[in-house]
C-alpha cells in the first residue's frame, strides 16, 4: 500500500522565485496547494543549509521547494522534479526593483543606492548587483554565474532549454491570471485565489521612462528580453491550444477572485501592516 501511494504522489515542485515578478503573491497561492509538512522554503542560507542537511528520503517527501535560488535544485532530489517560475517584462522589473530598494531600508542594496544618490540609469550600470544584469535568465539558466556585464548567448540557450525540458509552466507578471489558470490546469491545483502581495508603495511606471533610459535597460538586459519573448510565445500557444474553454475558465476565475479580494483583502492589508 505504501509503495502504491508513493507512486501516485506528484513529483516535487520547485518554485524559482525571481524578485519583483509577483513571486510573493504566487508564493501565497502555492502555500494553499501544499500542506505545511510537505513544503519547504529556502529564502535564507540557514534554511537552505537545513534543507541540504535532510536525508535523501526526507527531501523526496517534500512536495514544494521555494526560494530565491537558481535552476539546479532538482539535483538534491532522487525523485524527478518539475519547476515553475514567473517572469516579468525586464524593463518593468528593473524599475520596480530600483524603487523597492530605495523604499526598503532593510534591503541589502539600500544603503549604497541612497548614499551614492543613484538614479535609475546609474543603478542599472553600477555593477553593485547582478540583479540588474539579466537576472531572470541567470536564475533560469543556473550553472556558473557570469560576472556582471558578461552574460552571453550560451546562457540564454541554456535557460530556454531548461524551460522547454524541465518546467511545468512559466508564468508572466503581465498575464498573472492567465498564468495561474494554466498552472492550475497543468498541476491539478485547487482554485488559485490570491491577493496581490509585496507591492511597492509608490507604483513605478516603466511606460513613463525617458527613451534613453529604457534603451539603456534593454541593452543591459537583452537576454532577459529574449527569454521573456520565448515565455510569452509559449504561454500564448498554450492558451490558444485550449480554445474557448480557456477564456471561460479565465472569466470564472476572475469573478471569483474579485469576490475573494473584497472579502479578505482588508484582513490581509491589516496583517501586513502589523507584521502578522
Amino acid at each position: 500500500m505504501g509503495k502504491s501511494d508513493k507512486s501516485k504522489a506528484p513529483p516535487p515542485l520547485i518554485f524559482l522565485h525571481i524578485p519583483k515578478t509577483a513571486g510573493t503573491t504566487l508564493r501565497t497561492v502555492l502555500k494553499r496547494q501544499y500542506t505545511r509538512g510537505r513544503r519547504c522554503e529556502i529564502y535564507t542560507e540557514e534554511a537552505f543549509d537545513a534543507f541540504r542537511g535532510l536525508s535523501v528520503e526526507a527531501r523526496d517527501q517534500i512536495g514544494l521547494l521555494a526560494g530565491h535560488r537558481t535552476y539546479g535544485l532538482h539535483t538534491l532530489f532522487t525523485a524527478a522534479c518539475r519547476y515553475v517560475t514567473v517572469l516579468r517584462d525586464p524593463v518593468a522589473r528593473i524599475v520596480s526593483h530600483y524603487e523597492f530598494v530605495k523604499q526598503n531600508r532593510d534591503h541589502y542594496l539600500h544603503d549604497e543606492v541612497v548614499r551614492k544618490q543613484m538614479d535609475l540609469s546609474a543603478y542599472v550600470t553600477s555593477g553593485i548587483s547582478v540583479e540588474t544584469d539579466n537576472c531572470q535568465a541567470r536564475i533560469v539558466a543556473g550553472g556558473d554565474a557570469p560576472p556582471f556585464g558578461q552574460c552571453g548567448r550560451e546562457m540564454l540557450d541554456r535557460a530556454v532549454q531548461n524551460i522547454d525540458r524541465h518546467f511545468a509552466g512559466v508564468g508572466l507578471t503581465e498575464k498573472f491570471d492567465e498564468s495561474l489558470c494554466l498552472f492550475q490546469q497543468a498541476l491539478g491545483w485547487r482554485l488559485p485565489l490570491y491577493i496581490s502581495m509585496n507591492v511597492a508603495r509608490r507604483r513605478p511606471r516603466a511606460a513613463g521612462l525617458p527613451p534613453e533610459t529604457r534603451a539603456l535597460i534593454e541593452s543591459c538586459n537583452a537576454w532577459d528580453l529574449a527569454l521573456y519573448a520565448h515565455a510569452l510565445l509559449q504561454l500564448e500557444a498554450n492558451i490558444q491550444a485550449m480554445g474557448g474553454a480557456f477564456e471561460r475558465r479565465l472569466d470564472r476565475f476572475r469573478k471569483v477572485n474579485r469576490f475573494y479580494g473584497r472579502l479578505w483583502g482588508p484582513v490581509v492589508c491589516i496583517r501586513s501592516r502589523c507584521g502578522l
